[in-house]
């Protein structure tokens, strides 16, 4: 075989090869379960198979679409599972590797581009961009065939080469934000171009060959405003969706933030890596290591080429840090995939330095190095991705793997009885739950964290799935009703979902606050709870019952009817309201039952919680709930039994705010000072229950505090030895320190659980620090003595 053909055509072939085997292995359950990132385009994908299809997706903070419309493609062709949402990344990360070499082969020469494209292929980080359901993968590929024709029409000058850049480079507007970033780099790297042939030209036909590359550029520009003018029109009728991710990600920072963002970004690739498990193997840098040692060599030698190819991955590289670098995850690897495939062109390139080495001697330690190199990366990327990765504890906590697995309990229920699955919801669509087309046929979803669900029949027993991430909360009102009879764990052992059984069917829960409203003819609101007194900083539980009249209408969606396209329009809302001025404090959405999900007869528990600031006033409050209406922006009417108008929502309280403004003197008077002016003026010791201390601190500060500090109660043994302890900020969080006023004086209960064991505690310390640093605040005395950063005190054991 003569080299020739190896180099052109075996190696290239073996390199695609290698990508595919690396990107197809084991697809079906690496990653393991279904992110909702990945749910959520998957629904889209559907959405698109139903007739529906935007130029750009808004839902999910707004996504581009190509990615989407080829999982609609994937999920025609093998069905709504979650193989069929991460197949077009399979897909399109093998092209890049194939790309990639043909690209590097025209910038920098064959090798080089057998060197870029077998780094890429044996890449982790696109090693695990290529199996995500996300649609990131689809840059670098349209990017790469940007370059790739671009440079192709630049050296031959034929204006077809110029348009295929042109519409490759507008393709990749419909793939990821950060391509935005691309046309103003090839724009600004194609002007430089053109004007150093100008400089240079000498002769006649060097001026024709200018204007020709002149006439090119443009025929690049108009194919691609004509490529892209769809998404634009978009964009300019709609602007606020061609800044809402970039806001929600926080691209938008303070312009004095950036600096130590561009640092944290660059650390990413050659140091730290992504601390996200979804997008990196926590602290496995982005670029392995031996090949950022190879980068620096590379990076020289593109400096000491000075040609175009060479500037233009230095400024693309530096330019694509900046996604990440002005985003509040200066390290993340999704925002910095524009970065590939061209940042490995510098290790490429330091590999093909050290086989070019002009000595024979040297040229035979290059080629050990080089192989070293690419062996160790041929082997650590199989063992990190599908070994220490792909069996990590927390890969499948970030892939919500038990979501998914915890699915597999429907298949325990006998066939005829009612199953509800507790899900995620995206638009109305059960997440992932959509794409267990066998679950689905036999269950029904519901987000159990926010809602309870009585069918009309109970007849036959009632079953729920609940998964580990969607269990009820701890004051829901149905939790004492189902009994468990079937768990499912992941590979580790750990329960990754409970199937209940209802407990009493026999009669429904009644409200503590009978209510009797109707909303739209469809909903019926028979009552709530509320909590009666909250304290600023805490937490109001409201929670609503209501019942299904008739299924929703079809004005209660988006596109139409209650086709499986249409997206829910309807949402439940709960505000908290001051009585004085009905001024918002805080307010909480519950869209977990999907619309689609509702029966006629379905009795419903829904819970709300209202999070109130720290410096809400003082003062009556109510609760005010009803269902909001996205298409119109307004509330749905209320009408009482015999169909009067009741208003738009359904008033509950009073809800009194409060703040204790008499605090009884402590059992046992100190004063200690901790930092500058927070005093400790006593404790009080209280047993108040078997097993538990409650240890009250009665504080008081003299000036205001900028800061939120944590106080923590130690519990020691006679020995000095700790056994119990309870960290957290004044009042369990609700008076942080602020929040206090001078003079205030604020009483801070620690509950300890006293350990099982025959310790029993003699002493307890308590300390002050701040949680960010763990800096604890020095203690004095009354006259000034310092006494170290604790307060301790004996333990009367008479109190238990």
């Amino acid at each position: 075989m003569s080299t020739y053909r190896l180099t052109k055509v075996w190696l290239p072939v073996g390199i695609v090869a290698v990508a595919m085997v690396l990107r197809l292995w084991a697809i079906d359950r690496l990653p393991p379960g279904l992110y909702t990132d990945e749910a959520a385009d998957g629904i889209d994908a559907l959405r698109v198979l139903d007739g529906v299809h935007p130029i750009f997706f808004t839902g999910n903070q707004g996504r581009e679409p190509l990615s989407i419309y080829l999982q609609a493609v994937a999920i025609w062709l093998v069905g709504p599972i979650p193989l069929a949402l991460r197949l077009p990344a399979v897909a399109l990360g093998i092209l890049t590797v194939a790309a990639t070499y043909a690209t590097f082969r025209g910038l920098f020469g064959r090798r080089v581009g057998l060197l870029g494209a077998f780094l890429l292929a044996t890449s982790f980080w696109h090693l695990d961009l290529s199996r995500l359901g996300f649609r990131t993968a689809s840059m670098p590929l349209f990017a790469t065939l940007a370059v790739f024709w671009l440079w192709h029409g630049i050296r031959s000058g034929r204006l077809r080469d110029f348009a295929l850049a042109g519409l490759f480079l507008a393709v990749d507007m419909y793939t990821y934000i950060p391509a935005r970033l691309i046309p103003a780099i090839l724009g600004l790297w194609f002007l430089g171009v053109l004007i150093g042939r100008w400089i240079r030209r000498d002769s006649s036909s060097k001026g024709a060959e200018w204007q020709q590359l002149l006439l090119g550029g443009a025929v690049a520009f108009i194919c691609f405003l004509i490529s892209v003018f769809p998404l634009a029109d978009y964009f300019w009728l709609h602007p606020a969706d061609f800044w809402q991710r970039l806001n929600a990600a926080g691209n938008l920072q303070m312009a004095a933030s950036a600096p130590s963002g561009f640092v944290e970004a660059a650390q990413g690739l050659f140091w730290t890596g992504d601390p996200n498990p979804r997008q990196d193997l926590p602290g496995l840098p982005l670029i392995a290591m031996p090949l950022s040692a190879l980068g620096v060599i590379g990076l020289a030698v593109s400096v000491r080429r000075r040609d175009a190819p060479a500037v233009l991955i230095i400024i693309w590289c530096l330019a694509m840090l900046a996604p990440a670098a002005l985003s509040f995850e200066p390290a993340h690897g999704l925002r910095l995939a524009g970065e590939l495939p061209f940042i490995l062109a510098f290790p490429a390139l330091g590999l093909d330095w050290l086989l070019g080495l002009p000595s024979a001697s040297a040229r035979r330690a290059g080629i050990v190095i080089v192989t070293a190199v690419l062996t160790f990366v041929a082997i650590a990327t199989p063992w990190d991705y599908f070994v220490e990765w792909g069996r990590n504890p927390a890969t499948f906590e970030a892939f919500q793997f038990d979501a998914l697995d915890a699915l597999r309990l429907i298949a325990a229920v006998p066939a005829g009885h009612t199953i509800f699955a507790s899900t995620y919801d995206y638009e109305g669509q059960s997440i992932p739950l959509s794409f267990d087309p066998t679950a689905a046929a036999r269950s029904r979803a519901f987000d159990g964290r926010l809602n309870f669900v009585y069918p009309s029949n109970t007849s036959n027993g009632v079953y729920y799935v609940y998964p580990r991430s969607l269990m009820p909360e701890s004051y829901s009102p149905m939790a004492e009703r189902l009994a468990p009879i079937a768990t499912v764990s992941d590979p580790f052992g750990v329960v990754d979902g409970q199937l209940f059984i209802l407990r009493d069917t026999s009669q429904i829960p009644q409200p503590r606050r009978p209510a009797n409203a109707i909303i739209a003819s469809t909903v019926h609101l028979v009552g709530s709870d509320v909590t009666p007194v909250v304290q600023p900083g805490g937490h109001v539980h409201f929670v609503l019952w209501w019942n299904i009249l008739r299924p929703p209408p079809a004005s209660a969606w988006a596109s139409g009817g209650v086709a499986p396209g249409g997206v829910a329009n309807w949402e439940f809302f709960a505000h908290l309201v001051t009585r004085d001025g009905h001024k918002l404090i805080t307010d909480n959405y519950n869209h977990g039952f999907p619309l689609r999900q509702w029966r006629t007869g379905d009795h419903v528990i829904s819970w709300f919680d209202l999070s109130v600031p720290n410096n809400a006033p003082a003062g009556v409050a109510d609760v005010d709930a009803g269902i909001l209406d996205h298409q119109t922006g307004q509330r749905l009417p209320l009408t009482d039994p015999s169909g009067h108008p009741a208003g738009d929502e359904l008033i509950v309280g009073p809800v009194r705010i409060d703040r204790p403004r008499v605090v009884p003197p402590p059992a046992h008077p100190l004063d200690d000072l901790f930092g500058q002016s927070i005093h400790l003026l006593g404790y009080d010791l209280v047993a108040t229950s078997p097993g538990h201390l409650n240890v009250r601190l009665h504080w008081q500060t003299t000036s205001p505090i900028s800061k939120d500090y944590t106080v923590f109660v130690h519990l020691l043994d006679t020995t000095g030895h700790l056994i119990a302890q309870d960290d957290h900020q004044p009042g369990a969080g609700a008076f942080p320190t602020s929040t206090w006023n001078v003079g205030e004086t604020i009483l801070d209960p620690h509950q300890i659980e006293l350990p099982s064991t025959s310790a029993r505690p003699a002493r307890v310390e308590i300390g002050v620090y701040l949680l960010s640093t763990g800096q604890r605040l020095p203690v004095y005395t009354a006259n000034g003595a310092r006494l170290g950063d604790v307060v301790t005190f004996a333990v009367n054991h008479g109190t238990f």
